[in-house]
Parts: C-alpha cells; structure tokens; sequence
C-alpha cells in the first residue's frame, strides 16, 4: 500500500469511493460528478489536503481536509460556479436538497452563527473491501 497526495486526475477514484461509502451524506447526494468537480479542486487549492491510499494498483481509501474552509469554498465556487451549477440542476427542484445548498453556501459567513474551525477533516473513506485492514490509520 502506498500513501500519497491525491493529483487532480485522482479526483474521480476519489469521488466514487466517497459514494459508495458515504451515501447517506449530504455530499454524496449531490452526485458522483459534484463529487469529482469537489475532489479535483480540493487537490489543487493550496491550503487543500487530499491523501489517498493505493493498493492492487488502484485508489483504495482516501482522507480529504483543508487549512480554511471558509476560503476553499469561496475558492471553490468562484472557480467553478458554472460547473456546479449545471451538475447540481437537477438537484435543485428538491426543497430538502436546496436547503442544503443554502446551509452549506452560509456555512462561515461573518452573518452566519456558525463558528467555522480554523481547519476541518472533510472526509475520510476507504473501499468496503480492504476495511479493518489499516487503511485508515495509516491514511
């Protein structure tokens, strides 16, 4: 097993693995192609941490984080507002799922009552398959 930081071409391993183990997120609900837009950002925005673990010559597991969340997700959105916008489309005729949206694009404003950490662990995955062997620790 090898651990490293994720390239941008990681991102749709990355995304997947988040589906098909964190499905009931809020994330994971917004598609495996949000996803991926989300993932390719975060391994290139300076303050972003994106490790995966590669075992048996593919993506096994991954840990996603960043240095400042309030300025990742600006970043984000200013980056790729067009791309998000017509991925999350369709997600946006249901009320739940706008919401959601609403909640997390307030998420650290000054307006907000939300204290937002200096640093925050986003995510952490690994494939069903090579659970309760390490990955994660290691990760």
């Amino acid at each position: 097993m090898e651990i490293r930081n994720a390239r941008q071409s990681d991102a749709p391993s990355v995304a997947l693995i988040h589906r098909e183990c964190l499905e009931s997120s809020f994330l994971a609900s917004l598609g495996e192609n949000f996803l991926a837009l989300l993932y390719a950002a975060l391994a290139g925005y300076q303050g972003g941490i994106l490790i995966v673990a590669e075992g048996e010559g593919e993506i096994i597991g991954f840990v996603s984080g960043t240095e400042n969340p309030r300025d990742f997700f600006r970043v984000f959105l200013k980056k790729n507002l067009f791309p998000a916008f017509f991925l999350l489309l369709p997600k946006l005729f249901c009320p739940r799922v706008l919401s959601k949206i609403g909640e997390t694009l307030r998420y650290g404003n000054r307006d907000s009552s939300a204290k937002v950490p200096d640093a925050e662990l986003l995510s952490i995955a690994v494939k069903p398959a090579f659970q309760g062997t390490g990955v994660s620790r290691e990760l």
